[in-house]
């Protein structure tokens, strides 16, 4: 048999019984039926069901990271026709040369990719508490190959790349007539890929507090342990000055390895709003604050027509630090519950979003070097996912 509706009670009770003495009854409360606590589910609780549930998710999302650029693309002053074959004055105005010219930056396009979420949760008898553990999934992988170029634009490496691994002063140092002047280096070519491997698992206790038969809010506290490897590697080939050119096996790549893992405490709030025909309207925040370990390595790589031999330089860098996490959900929520089979099933479709800050310390490997301070890392898209009561 189902429980019946307990009587509404004001936010400011249910806010300050929710960690209170849950079996306490306020005086508003003389309607509801005892075998119902103060604080209990919104929907039909079955008599003889047992106390576990089975959940089970499909996860379609992409990443999104800060510090994270892999180049200009950009027109330069300094390679312009004529420039080049020693045909024109170089540098007749020195403060303008090497400047870039109607350039912007690039920045990692992310594919989607499929990932997967288990739950596993368990009501106790008393008073409708529930502790429940779930774990999430996520790994993408995204290639860009070279794009046509407009006459004139190229690419330059970011900060993030080692700028001197050719035994130059700069990158930026080009050769022209047998003369070695500054001017920028420009790429013709950029291919770069992306890589996400994304872990969380998190325990939480939870008690749904039912405000009226169309309202359930659910507060939970728990603990939130994640982890992830970023790994993105740009290569740039044929450049300007022809010294990097793809048929003679020449290129000029940076190799950037993160990797994160946190645990911390988190609480949260799940709401659910009943509409009609078995379809509620659901939404999720939640917030946790990790402490864990930040690992940045940063390996650039280069075999150039002036060096003729590969060289590579690396850093790397260990940071233990806080990092504060936000998660947000909406959606629309379908559920029956099958009497004969004393089960309930539940199926959920929405979009949700996670941002990780201060996670992602890129390296900038300048004489003395430095890390990005502040960057994080944000997931976003699409999760279908079903529930058995059972």
């Amino acid at each position: 048999m189902n429980r019946k509706i307990s009587s509404s009670l004001p936010m400011l009770f249910f806010t300050a019984g929710l960690f209170g003495a849950a079996g306490n009854n306020s005086s508003n409360t003389k309607d509801v039926n005892q075998e119902c606590a103060p604080l209990c589910y919104a929907i039909p609780i079955l008599e003889c069901e047992s106390p576990w549930e089975l959940s089970g998710a499909a996860i379609y999302q992409q990443f999104r990271a800060q510090a994270s650029e892999i180049a200009i693309l950009s027109g330069d002053t300094a390679n312009q026709p004529g420039l080049l074959n020693n045909t024109a004055p170089l540098f007749q105005n020195p403060s303008f040369a090497g400047n870039p010219l109607n350039a912007y930056g690039v920045e990692n396009t992310e594919d989607f990719g499929w990932g997967f979420r288990v739950g596993l949760g368990y009501r106790t008898w008393y008073d409708d508490w529930k502790v429940n553990v779930r774990y999430t999934y996520l790994k993408t992988i995204t290639n860009n190959p070279s794009q046509n170029l407009a006459y004139g634009m190229g690419y330059n490496p970011s900060q993030y790349a080692n700028q001197v691994i050719n035994g130059q002063s700069t990158l930026t140092q080009a050769v022209f007539g047998g003369v070695q002047r500054s001017a920028s280096q420009l790429f013709r070519n950029l291919d770069w890929g992306v890589s996400n491997i994304f872990n969380d698992l998190n325990f939480t206790l939870s008690r749904p507090t039912k405000i009226s038969k169309d309202l359930e809010l659910t507060t939970y506290l728990g603990i939130d342990v994640s982890f992830f490897t970023r790994r993105v590697n740009p290569v740039f080939t044929n450049a300007f000055d022809n010294g990097y050119l793809l048929q003679s096996g020449l290129f000029y790549q940076n190799y950037q390895k993160i990797q994160w893992w946190g645990v911390g405490p988190m609480i949260g709030l799940h709401s659910s709003w009943y509409l009609a025909y078995d379809w509620s309207f659901y939404g999720d925040a939640h917030t946790s604050l990790e402490y864990g370990l930040s690992t940045s390595r940063t390996a650039t790589a280069s075999k150039s027509a002036f060096t003729l031999t590969t060289r590579e330089a690396t850093i790397q860098n260990v940071m233990y630090q806080y990092s504060p996490n936000y998660h947000f959900a909406l959606g629309l929520s379908w559920n029956r519950i099958l009497e004969e089979f004393d089960t309930k099933i539940t199926f959920n479709i929405g979009y949700e979003a996670t941002y990780y800050g201060q996670v992602l310390k890129s390296l900038i490997p300048e004489i003395n070097y430095r890390t990005v301070n502040s960057a994080g890392l944000g997931i976003q898209g699409l999760v279908l996912s079903g529930v058995v009561d059972f």
